[in-house]
């Protein structure tokens, strides 16, 4: 078997390439499980990027895989970066943990990360070692989170769009209007909580606002309100993402006309698509802060604190690495077990109706197990040490002249 991905991000492509991929993400995990010779595979889509991950039965699905994102995602795809097996681990380890991020060090990549692997559970797309990488590169960014400062207070995209907000507004006390129940929604309610604003409307075309504010302590709107709730509110904030403009023009100059002039309306437009019409930008009084400012204004990371978390980071891939090799022999193993029952049944079976055949029977397979135990131990932790290769190669001819004799 084997892992390979197809990455667009803010670092390698831009921004724009990111947005033109992003709304082709949704249902994709599922059409490439469905190509032959793809056992798995997981989509990751974000406003930094967009990951494709696929699980390989067969060398030749990649090329199937590869043609399917052509038709799927356009030109686009030729550009894509290219990564598989070893180097897609490392990937994604420094992924999880930050290291990738526009804002080094920053949490919700890996929230992003697990929800994706979450929905392909629930779509039955998610392969064993997709899963089982994405789950250890999660554990790696929870222990640089515990082990460093690197995961601190404004570092996020959130953190950083709102100090930008601060400039215009007061937060503390402010009303703000949410437009967007995703994902990410619930992590832009948590920084507005954590900035102490007074109170909080949330608006969703997915009829799923009462949800939504119920869990998260908001109130719900209506969408046909939005212009009603934007003449009170001091800061819109979007994060829906669904390919069009979900706060128009006409609505932001409707709630214009009913505000005094001089009191200014920040927008924070965390939707890699645009979430707001574009010349919302230019009415007065109204400052657009979208993910392009954002990316400008990212503060540097600790060097201390990196260094560090790349520490961890390559202690756990040596962890993650040895325990693949252990599981890489699990068929010899179980082959070297299923050779020793052999051999004990045969003895068992040579007893015939001896009064002490069950006590026997008994003493064999104890006696079995024992002979087997050690060098199972021992090709454990030679395949964890990546020294296995003599040991299995001598293992692999003693089963086979066994088999014979």
């Amino acid at each position: 078997m084997s892992v390979i991905a197809r990455t667009a991000d803010h670092a390698t492509h831009g921004l724009a390439v990111v947005e033109r991929l992003t709304p082709a993400a949704a249902g994709l995990a599922t059409d490439l499980a469905a190509l032959d010779g793809v056992v798995g595979s997981v989509v990751v889509a974000t406003c930094n990027r967009v990951e494709v991950l696929a699980e390989l039965g067969v060398p030749d699905a990649g090329k199937a895989v590869d043609d399917f994102l052509s038709q799927r995602l356009g030109p686009d795809a030729a550009d894509l970066t290219r990564r598989s097996d070893a180097a897609l681990t490392v990937h994604l380890f420094r992924l999880a943990c930050g290291l990738e991020s526009q804002v080094v060090g920053e949490r919700e990549i890996n929230g992003q990360l697990r929800r994706a692997l979450s929905r392909a559970r629930r779509a039955g797309t998610a392969s064993f070692g997709l899963a089982h990488t994405i789950e250890a590169a999660s554990r790696a960014s929870r222990r640089v989170e515990n082990e460093t400062g690197l995961a601190g207070r404004g570092r996020s995209i959130v953190a950083v769009g709102l100090d930008l907000v601060g400039r215009f507004v007061e937060l503390p006390g402010c009303t703000v209007v949410l437009v967007g129940t995703g994902n990410y929604a619930g992590a832009v309610t948590a920084a507005l909580h954590d900035r102490g604003v007074a109170r909080a409307f949330v608006s969703s075309a997915s009829g799923r606002a009462e949800q939504f504010a119920d869990r998260h302590g908001l109130t719900a709107i209506a969408d046909d309100d939005l212009a009603h709730h934007l003449t009170e509110a001091d800061l819109l904030v979007t994060c829906r993402g669904f390919g069009g403009p979900a706060v128009p023009l006409d609505a932001v100059e409707a709630a214009l006309a009913q505000r005094a002039a001089e009191r200014p309306l920040a927008v924070l437009d965390l939707a890699v698509t645009h979430d707001v019409d574009a010349r919302v930008a230019d009415l007065p009084g109204v400052h657009v802060i979208d993910l392009a400012a954002i990316h400008a204004s990212v503060p540097p990371a600790d060097t201390e604190q990196v260094r560090l978390a790349e520490q961890i980071l390559d202690e756990e891939l040596a962890a993650f690495e040895a325990d693949m090799a252990i599981r890489g022999i699990g068929p010899d193993i179980a082959a070297l077990q299923a050779w020793s029952r052999g051999i004990v049944d045969a003895e068992i079976a040579r007893l015939g109706d001896n009064p002490d055949a069950e006590a026997s029977a008994i003493a064999l397979r104890r006696v079995g197990a024992s002979l087997v135990h050690l060098p199972t131990v021992l090709l454990r932790q030679a395949a964890a040490e990546d020294r296995a290769s003599g040991l299995l190669h001598d293992l692999r001819d003693l089963l086979a002249n066994g088999q014979e004799a």
